[in-house]
């Protein structure tokens, strides 16, 4: 009994590790390529099988087909560089899902997954606090750490796995402290993208809890708005509300739902105009290139920057058929959640991915290897938790 408690720890520090590396790799270039490169194998072990369910071998042989048109795509391209480096990054993922799709198969194995990255989001959400918090927002710039957007995709991260937590374990009161620990250092990024996914899962979850109904669709919602009022009330004279970081996020939002913004250079053309334009202009080299693409990220060679949006990203760059590979990996995973029998789980996991696409409207995360690792759990939670009912 010893020994298999010494195994179950001993898979959460090497789980842990290997997520809380990713996000620390981003720091240096050459840990990073560490991480990439070796990181992966942090995650094997001699399995018993190794044999993968359906969905799981779907996936990964999307995966790997989406990889060959990257790297085809990438060396009759004007640059191989960026295909070629986001073809490690995507071969680093295809890994680690296979190594994970090994691992899962208990459920004690599963909890050893998810708490693990549970406790990797806790650190990472502390580091943050300790080396970029200054005393009113995260401050990535001056701090010189980690970026916004891919800092504020953990924190979701977390939020997602706490409340999976929540229904698997059942610690209702711990969950709640950490949803609230979670959403509130999501607002302290500024990452508007993450900030409103975050509270459409928190709505969602507690609204579609147990069951649904008007009533308490309308008891949420009220309850929250008068949360926010009461909040707003309190801090209104404060210095906080007042801090420039604080009135970038709160100006952001309101023009996002066409509201007024207290800084005048922050206005819809700032919101949408730019993106808008980089994905018209991503939209028209897909057309022109439209059956393997340009190379994946080689639209910096045309824009100065890639398209800020994950789907016309790949079709600018691997064309249609890497496009539909890509969709299709997305897919098994939304086909496995369908097949869930606990309902409060597959509300969960369904309106996840649902703001996982959303985020991928505004950002790459076909080489974000912590959400598309975590992403693809969702088979192995779905064959782990139907088979234990069964």
């Amino acid at each position: 009994m010893g020994f298999i408690n010494l195994t179950i720890k001993w898979n959460v520090i090497k789980y842990t590790l290997y997520f809380l590396l990713i996000p620390i790799g981003y720091l240096n270039a050459s840990l990073n390529w560490l991480v990439i490169l070796l990181g992966p194998f942090l995650l094997y072990r001699i399995p018993k099988s190794l044999k993968v369910f359906r969905l799981e071998k779907n996936f990964l042989i999307a995966l790997l087909f989406f990889l060959s048109i990257v790297i085809f795509s990438g060396i009759i391209s004007i640059d191989p560089l960026y295909p070629v480096k986001n073809a490690l990054n995507i071969i680093s993922i295809i890994l680690a899902c296979y190594f994970v799709a090994l691992r899962l198969k208990t459920k004690s194995e599963l909890f050893d997954f998810l708490n693990s990255i549970f406790y990797t989001c806790v650190v990472f959400a502390s580091i943050l606090y300790f080396i970029s918090f200054d005393g009113f927002t995260f401050n990535f710039i001056e701090s010189d750490s980690f970026g916004k957007n891919s800092s504020a995709v953990i924190l979701f991260i977390g939020l997602v796995v706490n409340l999976l937590r929540d229904q698997l374990i059942k610690s209702h009161l711990i969950s709640i402290v950490f949803t609230l620990y979670f959403y509130v250092s999501i607002f302290f990024t500024a990452s508007i993208k993450s900030i409103v996914v975050s509270t459409i899962l928190i709505l969602s979850f507690y609204v579609l809890k147990s069951s649904i109904s008007l009533k308490k669709i309308f008891l949420n919602s009220f309850f929250t708005v008068l949360f926010i009022i009461v909040c707003i009330y309190f801090l209104k004279d404060t210095e906080y509300l007042n801090n420039y970081s604080v009135l970038r996020i709160t100006s952001r939002l309101s023009v996002l739902f066409g509201g007024s913004s207290e800084i005048g250079y922050i206005d819809s053309e700032y919101m949408t105009g730019y993106r808008s334009y980089l994905i018209s202009k991503g939209l028209s080299i897909f057309y022109e290139n439209p059956i393997i693409g340009i190379g994946l990220e080689n639209t910096r060679a045309y824009l100065g920057t890639y398209t800020h949006n994950n789907f016309v990203e790949i079709l600018a760059g691997t064309g249609i058929l890497g496009f539909g590979f890509f969709l299709y990996a997305i897919l098994t995973i939304f086909w496995s959640t369908l097949k869930i029998y606990n309902i409060q789980l597959k509300v969960i996991l369904i309106i996840s991915l649902f703001c996982f696409m959303l985020i991928a409207n505004a950002q790459r995360i076909y080489d974000n290897r912590f959400l598309m690792i975590f992403m693809f759990s969702f088979i192995s939670i779905q064959n782990v938790i139907n088979n234990e009912k069964q």
